[in-house]
């Protein structure tokens, strides 16, 4: 998956998605989403929703913040906006933090 920082570099990440659906909240996360295929949701209702995140964030970061002494804030933010603001429903719930196997790998801005 790959964004921009503010100047334009392209950064591609690796991230790791888990998350849990809350069971007493199943028929809510179906009204929401009208997937019942987890596959069809993790690959593409969410996948979507973080990487729109990524771009959101990305573009306020500089290329420095990102690789150094603020990437787990910037990844934070990622993931809070992931899923508090964009997924936004108590159904899902992240199951796992791996923040720290994240993967960044940047590429220079094209001329």
């Amino acid at each position: 998956m790959g964004f921009n920082s503010k100047e334009g570099m392209e950064i591609f990440v690796d991230v790791p998605l888990s998350y849990a659906i809350d069971p007493q909240h199943i028929p809510d996360f179906y009204v929401k989403y009208r997937v019942s295929d987890l596959d069809l949701f993790t690959h593409s209702i969410l996948r979507d929703i973080a990487r729109n995140s990524l771009n959101e964030i990305a573009s306020t970061y500089n290329v420095e913040d990102i690789y150094g002494d603020h990437k787990t804030e910037f990844l934070h933010k990622v993931e809070a906006e992931s899923f508090g603001g964009r997924c936004g429903h108590s159904a899902i719930n992240k199951s796992s933090e791996k923040l720290a196997e994240t993967k960044l790998v940047g590429k220079e801005p094209a001329n």
